[in-house]
């Protein structure tokens, strides 16, 4: 596994490893993600429309001068109808496509590289066009994350009846929904491990294994 590839701290499926491939062997050093806020946002049909996301990244070794951005779509969806786009601390490089799957990979420049230690916020966006339901959405948190923060945040014409979150593989607990129609979960200093929210429509069954980052 190619150092920029293994600070995702995922082992990776066939499928992401022929779409990361082409863009691990440029980063000339290796990130750690400290600290992660990812919103999920979803509309009146209950689709999942874009997920923001913003990081605070450490320079573990070497000079890194990028972050690798990964998104799983929904399944049936397809790649095409995935897009990313920087909004602060960084500018969009290369971006990959799987071919069949509901993946997308983009480079994430920034301006300068970073010194070993030195810490980078950046933030950037990702928008699905796809029209698949989306029960959950979860998010990978890397081995050496401080803290991470998942939200979902639901449109008015559709909201949901409960919202659960559980982090890796322990059982779900429901959460509460806000007055601003947005769910959150926290996870403070733990192992790599998954970050998921899901919920109910009304009158439906809890499904799994879905959208995730």
């Amino acid at each position: 596994m190619a150092a920029p590839v293994a600070s995702l701290g995922q082992s990776l499926s066939s499928e992401l490893a022929s779409t990361l491939e082409p863009l691990v062997h440029r980063s000339a050093g290796v990130l750690t993600t400290r600290m992660i806020h990812e919103t999920a946002t979803l509309d009146a049909q209950g689709h999942l429309r874009g997920v923001t996301t913003r990081l605070v990244v450490e320079a573990a070794s070497g000079f890194p001068d990028r972050y690798i951005a990964v998104y799983f779509g929904v399944e049936g969806s397809s790649s095409g109808l995935l897009s990313m786009r920087h909004t602060s601390g960084c500018r969009v490089g290369r971006v990959r496509r799987h071919a069949t799957a509901p993946i997308i990979a983009a480079e994430m420049l920034f301006s300068a590289p970073l010194m070993p230690g030195q810490h980078h916020v950046l933030e950037d966006e990702t928008t699905d066009r796809g029209r698949a339901m989306a029960p959950f959405y979860s998010r990978l948190v890397p081995k050496g994350t401080s803290s991470a923060v998942l939200t979902a945040v639901f449109d008015a014409g559709r909201v949901p009846a409960r919202c659960f979150g559980r982090f890796g593989d322990e059982e779900p607990q429901e959460v509460s929904l806000g007055a601003d129609l947005a769910a959150h979960l926290l996870s403070v200093e733990q192992g790599a491990a998954s970050l998921e929210l899901s919920w109910e429509w009304g009158g439906m069954a809890r499904s799994r294994r879905v959208p995730s980052r």
